[in-house]
Order: C-alpha cells, then sequence, then structure tokens
C-alpha cells in the first residue's frame, strides 16, 4: 500500500486556526476576570459561563474536524459509524436547528459508514441552513437518506444557496474568502480532495449532494 500523503492547504489552516484561537480566546478573556473571587457578580457569572461553554463546544468541534481530517487511513480501517449513530451524532451536534427548518433521515440499510462522513454531512447541514452572508435560511428542509453505497442529502433551494454549488464546482477561493461561512466551505473541500469522495450537485429545485463512498476497509 502506498503512503498516504496530504495537500496542505494554507487557506484552510489559516482559517482553521483563526477559528480555533477565537474560541480559545473567549474562553480565556471571560474567565480572567473571575481570578478576583471578591468582584463576583452572580448574573455576569451566569451569562459568562453560558459563553465559555459555547465556545469549548466551538473549540472541540474544530479539533474534532483536524483530528478526522489528519487520519483518514485510520478512521476508514479501524472505527466505522452506521446510519443510526450517523444520525445520533449529527443531532448532537446541531440541537439548536432554526424553528422553521427540519432535518429527515431516511435509513434504507444499515452497513457501516466510515467515521469521517459526519463531519461532512455536519458542515452540509450547516451550508445549507446559512445564504453566504451568514444569515439563516427559514423554512429549510433537509433530507438525508443512507443507501448501500452512498448517502444522499437534499435541501430545498429558494436561490439562496447558490453559492455552494459555485464554490465546490469553480474552487472558487474568492467566492470563499468572501463568505462569512468560509471555514465551513474550505473544510468541505478539503475532506472532499482529501478522501476522493464524489460530490455531485444539481441546482435546480433542490439543491443535491451525493456522496459516493470509498469501499470500506480498503485505502482510499
Amino acid at each position: 500500500m502506498g503512503v498516504k500523503t496530504l495537500k496542505i492547504d494554507r487557506n484552510f489552516f489559516s482559517s482553521y486556526f483563526h477559528e480555533l484561537f477565537n474560541s480559545l480566546n473567549v474562553i480565556g478573556g471571560l474567565s480572567e476576570p473571575y481570578v478576583d473571587t471578591d468582584s463576583i457578580e452572580e448574573g455576569d457569572l451566569i451569562d459568562d459561563l453560558a459563553d465559555i461553554h459555547d465556545a469549548f463546544n466551538t473549540a472541540l468541534l474544530q479539533s474534532q474536524k483536524f483530528k478526522i481530517v489528519n487520519n483518514p487511513l485510520n478512521l476508514l480501517i479501524v472505527k466505522n459509524i452506521s446510519s443510526l449513530q450517523l444520525e445520533k451524532k449529527v443531532l448532537m451536534h446541531f440541537p439548536l436547528i432554526p424553528q422553521n427548518s427540519s432535518l429527515n433521515f431516511c435509513h434504507k440499510t444499515e452497513r457501516s459508514y466510515p467515521n469521517l462522513m459526519m463531519p461532512i454531512v455536519q458542515s452540509i447541514l450547516y451550508l445549507c441552513l446559512h445564504q453566504n452572508d451568514g444569515q439563516l435560511v427559514t423554512d429549510q428542509t433537509i433530507t438525508c437518506k443512507t443507501r448501500p453505497n452512498s448517502i444522499e442529502i437534499t435541501a430545498t433551494n429558494y436561490g439562496l444557496i447558490s453559492y455552494i454549488k459555485n464554490a465546490l464546482d469553480d474552487q472558487s477561493l474568492d467566492g470563499i474568502q468572501a463568505s462569512s461561512i468560509k471555514f465551513e466551505l474550505m473544510f468541505l473541500i478539503y475532506c472532499l480532495s482529501t478522501y476522493a469522495i464524489k460530490l455531485y450537485v444539481t441546482n435546480k429545485r433542490n439543491v443535491k449532494f451525493l456522496f459516493k463512498l470509498p469501499e470500506f476497509g480498503g485505502p482510499v
């Protein structure tokens, strides 16, 4: 088996560390005032603890993404995830889906899928729920269907999420850099390239993402 190499994307890692250290700075900045316990206000403490908790979860998610991208063969061969586990993991990371949005999973098979699919599906869901300026897309319905050798994700297209197709089809770095969700776009492109996963997008009434999975247990 040949040596697996990763192409280092300087823009990707610049964005990655920017997001990571933003979260760590929030944790440090909000924690520092409480070194002096004499000046603690209960109301401020509760608000700050909530923000620290959110920042911690964001930092943890960023670190998980990096580990998944950086260890592809180990995760493909040693660890695998069923479609039911995929649903639980995705919903765990999306506990606050907007009120007018819905997420549907349809299980056609119980074949195990590589663990790498969870963060890719997660990124797709995040992108489908946002416009390129970061605003939420209202009344969105996202359906995820697991098939024997693929995962299909469909989202309603209100003419607001064509930026996904443009970014993935054209590898438009200018468009990605200008977007407030550039990290998710760059992470998705980087994962697809690293794992040689094919992605097909049709931009009609719906936007459809079809992930052709590599054969489980073999090299990608």
